[in-house]
């Protein structure tokens, strides 16, 4: 048995710094039956929509419309917001930047002084007719205060503030949002 095991042994794997299965360039696992997985960011894919994903063209109005919520997530980690926005024709309807650090809770954070609450937060709509979707589609831009790293989240249609959005993501009330709140990753 352990022969039938090792003669379909993968020949190469893949992973990002996350240690998730994961590649952009190649198939992830390549089995010496000849065999090929596809994933992003450890969600796997069949090769046509991986191709689809990976090009340089991608369409973003097909990557949006991905059924599958993991798989249309892990897509748009690889195509820049920016080219989405752009293609989609959003527009911003509403910015944010914090106007003061939000006050030290008694639970200890480790370098909380280290921590940027200066950079813009941005909710972007993209006309729903695009997608078939009888309202719009709205989109939270920002940036996480501990690493730097961008991020975006799709929000309900009837949010119309950025603040209100961030709020939402983290299940607060808006002004605790804006005057509390620490940790946002």
């Amino acid at each position: 048995m352990n022969g039938v095991l090792l003669q379909n042994f993968q020949k190469k794997i893949h992973r990002d710094t996350e240690n998730r299965l994961h590649s952009i360039d190649s198939s992830l696992v390549e089995w010496k039956n000849k065999d090929k997985n596809y994933f992003i960011h450890g969600v796997s894919f069949k090769r046509e929509l991986w191709e689809k994903v990976v090009t340089d063209d991608a369409d973003p109005f097909e990557i949006l419309k991905i059924q599958n919520q993991e798989q249309r997530q892990a897509a748009l980690n690889i195509i820049p917001l920016q080219k989405i926005l752009k293609r989609t024709k959003a527009r911003c309807i509403s910015s944010f930047i914090r106007s003061n650090i939000p006050k030290r809770s008694n639970e200890c954070v480790i370098e909380y002084q280290k921590l940027n609450f200066n950079s813009q937060v941005k909710l972007y709509e993209i006309y729903g007719g695009y997608f078939n979707f009888e309202e719009n589609m709205k989109i939270v831009n920002y940036f996480c205060p501990s690493t730097g790293r961008e991020y975006f989240d799709f929000v309900p249609p009837y949010i119309t503030r950025a603040s209100e959005a961030m709020a939402w993501k983290f299940d607060v009330k808006e002004a605790e949002y804006i005057n509390n709140f620490v940790a946002e990753t």
